[in-house]
């Protein structure tokens, strides 16, 4: 704003008309704020799934790699 001296002298804090701060309720700003929330919300939805499944699979998948070998007592058993 860049208003006369005398048109400041109506708006807050020295006059009776309140004006409001950063885009001051602008409905195309309000709009543009509003659609850029919704698609930053679903984009962090999508990755934050992402990251969770990921983690899932880490915990579940084992450290080592599981070994399998045929013993002594698994053998005789076969044989008998």
């Amino acid at each position: 704003m860049a208003p006369t001296r005398e048109i400041m002298g109506t708006v807050t804090p020295a006059g009776p008309m309140y004006q409001a701060g950063t885009l001051s309720g602008n409905p195309l700003t309000m709009t543009a704020g509003l659609i850029t929330l919704t698609r930053a919300s679903s984009t962090l939805s999508r990755r934050q799934r992402r990251v969770s499944r990921s983690a899932r699979r880490a915990c579940v998948r084992p450290l080592l790699p599981e070994r399998r070998f045929q013993g002594r007592r698994r053998r005789a058993m076969k044989e008998a």
